[in-house]
This record gives structure tokens, C-alpha cells and sequence, in this order.
């Protein structure tokens, strides 16, 4: 193998594509479980929220933490991914490099994600991201950028398909799920997959603490807490308690109409997809029909996990080596 694999160039070629398979894999957990060792962020932020009236569940508050710079003229929202929160290893890694960068940085929640709320969120729930880019403690940054991981990044890519034309706003996704359903058939494939085990863990602590805040305040969350456990796989959860409390007509629906793949083409901002060719949950095949849209920026990369890179990444976006790196001078316009 080529020097510029890292670790694996130890290995007999013959290995080289089983190779990217294993590199895939730890490129995507070791992040995380190194990400435990250490619980924080360099600068502390505040919590940030705000409420936004929601059809179905009425007023739902919306939270994040805000990393302030008052110097500083740009503003980077960063959103986690499907059943994690905004304190993943990967979000405050990516807070305390922007900050470095001189960015303030919000570490926005996905609906209920840090038990909160009163509601929980799906793929195509952009309510959240649009509250936070109206509030004035956004807008007063003259730039604004939103980063989603995985869904948080299938997330962001959607709500730029829905707004006119930003002069100051950009998007990244790394690593989103275009195609919902073609990722739910690659995670439920396996009797066992550890990441569907750890994401379903996740999404469950996520709707049962929306059930039990909306039952304190005598709401009621129309969703079967009692019937969680049962679930194990993403169809079962997406046709069972997504598609029931968002009105759609079972999984199949949920995902032809949630999916960002088949709108991307209504791209109005600048937007940067960043992806893997061995991600070990977004298979690169459900990608690859949507990358040849205008607006769009996308690159695969051959090295790196799911939203895990080496830290000597070379995208070809700049010339310092590094994911948020990269980012900084695809943004910047420097790239």
C-alpha cells in the first residue's frame, strides 16, 4: 500500500482493499472512544435556546451551546448526529478548532437530543436550524456557517435546499445519509451491527425523555414508549415512531420524502459535501447519484471513517492538512 495510508502501509498489498475496510472502521470508532477520555471543550460556552412552534407538539424548545467570541465576525453552527448529542467527541473537537480558527462556534441539538424537549426530531426537521439563523444572537455575526455530521449534515444540506439565495452563508455536510432508505438497508442488513445498536440506544433515550417532559406538562407525544425495547432495526423505528408522530405513511414514505439526495438539486447556497469511499454507514453507491448538482462542492475521500479522518487529511481544499482545516479554507474561500 501507498505511505499515504497511515498505519496500514504495514501490511502486504495483496491486504490493500480489505485494508480500507478495517482503516474504515477504526477511522470511525476510535474518535469516539478516545472522545471519552476527555469530557470538555478548551473555552466554555453558554446554553442557548429558544422555542419554536411546532404543528403537531405546539411550542418546543430548541437548545445548543453558544461559544461567543466578540471579536470575531463569523459564526460556525455545528450539528451532531443520529442518536448522539452536541457533547459527541467530534462536535467539541470541531468547536475547539474553529474557536483556535476564530470562530464563535453553536453546538446546535437536534430536537430532544439532550432530553429537554418535548418532541424529538427526524431527517428532514429543519425547524431548529431555521430558529437558530433567525435569532439575533446569530445573525449578528456577518458570516454564518452551518457543519452537520452524518444526519446533522443530511440535515444541513436539507435546509439549504430551502432558503434563497445567503451571500453570508455556507454549508458542510460530512458524511450525510442522502438516501435514508438506502442507509437503513445497509445498517439492518447484519443480525448484529454495533453502530445500528449504538444509534437505536440513543434514539430511544432521546423519545423517552421527550414522552416523559411532554407528560409533565400534560402533553401527550403519540408514540408507544413501552414498545422501544422491541425495536432493532432502523425500518422498524423509522416506520414505528417516526413515520406515526410525523405523519407519514410508513418507512417507505418517510424516506422517499425526507431524503436531501433527490432535492440537492435546489441547492441556493454554496454547500460542501465531505464523504468517505468506505464508509462503514453511508455506502458510497448511495451518494454518488446525487453529487453532480450545482452548488455543490463534493469530494470522497479514499482515507477515513464515518465523520472519522486522519488528522493528516488532504482534501485539496487548502494547504493545511486536517478536516476542520480544510473546512476553514473551503470557507474562507481560500480553497
Amino acid at each position: 500500500m501507498n505511505s499515504e495510508d497511515g498505519p496500514l502501509n504495514l501490511r502486504p498489498a495483496r491486504y490493500a482493499y480489505e485494508d480500507r475496510w478495517v482503516y474504515s472502521h477504526y477511522q470511525t470508532l476510535l474518535p469516539h472512544l478516545t472522545g471519552q477520555l476527555s469530557r470538555g471543550v478548551k473555552t466554555p460556552g453558554v446554553h442557548w435556546h429558544i422555542e419554536v412552534n411546532d404543528p403537531h407538539a405546539g411550542a418546543v424548545k430548541e437548545v445548543g451551546i453558544l461559544h461567543d467570541q466578540a471579536d470575531s465576525d463569523q459564526l460556525i453552527i455545528l450539528i451532531h448526529g443520529l442518536g448522539s448529542t452536541p457533547d459527541a467527541a467530534y462536535v467539541r473537537k470541531a468547536t475547539d478548532a474553529f474557536m483556535t480558527l476564530g470562530y464563535a462556534v453553536l453546538r446546535l441539538a437536534l430536537r430532544g437530543a439532550t432530553g429537554v424537549a418535548t418532541d424529538f426530531y427526524n431527517a428532514a426537521l429543519t425547524a431548529g436550524l431555521h430558529a437558530a439563523l433567525d435569532d439575533p444572537r446569530i445573525t449578528r455575526y456577518a458570516h454564518r456557517y452551518v457543519m452537520g455530521f452524518s444526519l446533522g449534515g443530511h440535515l444541513a444540506l436539507r435546509y439549504a435546499t430551502e432558503i434563497a439565495d445567503d451571500s453570508a452563508l455556507k454549508v458542510v455536510g460530512v458524511c450525510p445519509p442522502l438516501s435514508l432508505e438506502g442507509c437503513q438497508i445497509n445498517l439492518d442488513r447484519a443480525p448484529v451491527n454495533i453502530y445500528r445498536r449504538h444509534c437505536l440506544a440513543g434514539l430511544r433515550r432521546t423519545v423517552r425523555d421527550s414522552a416523559l417532559n411532554a407528560q409533565r406538562l400534560g402533553q401527550t407525544l403519540d408514540v408507544d414508549v413501552s414498545a422501544l425495547d422491541a425495536i432493532k432495526t432502523f425500518r422498524q423505528w423509522d416506520g414505528q415512531v417516526v413515520a406515526k408522530r410525523f405523519n407519514y405513511d410508513g418507512a417507505d414514505d418517510y424516506y422517499a420524502r425526507a431524503s436531501a439526495g433527490p432535492v440537492l438539486h435546489q441547492l441556493n447556497i454554496p454547500s460542501l459535501l465531505v464523504c468517505t469511499r468506505h464508509d462503514p454507514m453511508v455506502p458510497i453507491e448511495t451518494l454518488q447519484p446525487y453529487l453532480q448538482v450545482s452548488q455543490l462542492t463534493s469530494i470522497i475521500a479514499e482515507r477515513g471513517g464515518h465523520v472519522g479522518f486522519p488528522k493528516d487529511i488532504d482534501l485539496g481544499l487548502g494547504p493545511t492538512p486536517g478536516l476542520i482545516a480544510q473546512v476553514h479554507s473551503w470557507l474562507q474561500g481560500t480553497a
